[in-house]
This record gives C-alpha cells, structure tokens and sequence, in this order.
C-alpha cells in the first residue's frame, strides 16, 4: 500500500507514494480513470482536512486481468502531527458506461514532522517561551525597582515630600537668625502694653 512507509506513519510535507493492485474478476473490461485522495478528521468522517488532487489514469483492464498504479500526493506541511482519516478511491467506468467507484485505503495513518523538522521546531518553541519568561522577569523587576530622585516621572509619595520640604523652607525664612519666628504683630501687641503701663 504505502511503499515508503508500511507503518502507515507519513511524513509531513513529503510526496507519499500509494501503490495499488486493480483486479477485474468480471466478465466486462473495466476503464480506470482516475484516482484521488483525502484527509479527514478521525472523529467525524464528513469533516474533511484536505482534499489531494485527483490523478487522471485512463487505463482499461480487460476482464480477468490485473493492473497495478501508483498514486502520489503530499500532506500539507502545516497539518497538526496527529492521526487523520486518509481515505484513497478509484473511479472506473465499464464498458456500459457505468460509473463505478472503490476504496484503495480507508484508514487511519499518524502524521509525522520530519527529525530535523522536530529539532528545529522545539528550538524555536523553547526560544520563545524563555524570551516571553525574559521579558515578563524584566517587566517585574523594573516596576519594583525604586525610582532616583532625578526622575522625571514623579510618584504621589515623591510630590508630598517636595511640598514638605518647601513648607519647611517657607518657615525658615519666616524665622529670625536667632530661630525665633518673626511676628510682627505680636510686637506690636507687647509694644502697646508697655506703653499703657507707664
């Protein structure tokens, strides 16, 4: 059946050869005109995958006689590595020109990567996830790390300690040399008392 691959293991992205045997046990000649395959999902048969093209033939077979043909397609590379439902017919017409239509194969088949594929695939897989873990470590260990006071984005807590230390400064300068807080209108106050009393 499958010449390559008798495990019924098909690689992906790789031309799969089908061989099948035609044998006429009628009493009419038959004429094989094509042959055409598809993928289908194993869970449910009218879902299909992906249909193959159909290889014209156009061979008769006279009754008795045994024809062998080759049939050749190629799983599309993307497919998911699974098991599929591969189901692969032949269309024959006799000569009173009745259509006639039989399964070469009608099973399942796992679709494999190639080694070198799998390889390269897992790398790039693993590059991604520890470049995704990279950048989400980074992304953590920026947010927590404290801002310098030379930073032009400001924090609210930042904002309350410059008004602060403004108030503190404004009192300062309120201040005399000696500390003590100049209010004017305090002296006054004393000054007209120490007048009333003399």
């Amino acid at each position: 059946m499958f010449a390559d691959y008798p495990d019924k293991k098909l690689e992906l992205g790789e031309i799969i050869k089908v061989l099948f045997l035609f044998n006429n046990k009628g009493d009419i000649g038959f004429n094989v005109t094509h042959v055409f395959a598809s993928l289908r999902s194993p869970y449910d048969y009218n879902y299909h995958i992906q249909n193959f093209s159909a290889m014209p033939i156009g061979t008769l077979v006279p009754p008795g006689a045994q024809a062998s043909f080759e049939y050749l397609f190629k799983p599309d590379v993307t497919l998911e590595p699974t098991e599929f439902w591969l189901t692969t017919e032949v269309v024959y017409n006799s000569s009173e020109d009745r259509t006639y239509k039989s399964a070469v194969f009608n099973g399942t088949v796992e679709l494999v990567e190639k080694n070198a594929e799998v390889d390269i695939r897992k790398f790039i897989t693993y590059l991604v996830i520890l470049a995704g873990m990279g950048y989400g470590g980074y992304s953590m260990y920026s947010a927590k790390k404290p801002r310098k006071s030379g930073d032009k984005k400001k924090t609210g807590a930042a904002k309350t300690v410059e008004i602060e230390e403004e108030k503190v400064e404004l009192r300062k300068q309120a201040r005399g040399q000696d500390g003590n807080i100049i209010n004017r209108a305090v002296r006054r106050k004393s000054s007209k008392k120490k007048g009333r009393k003399n």
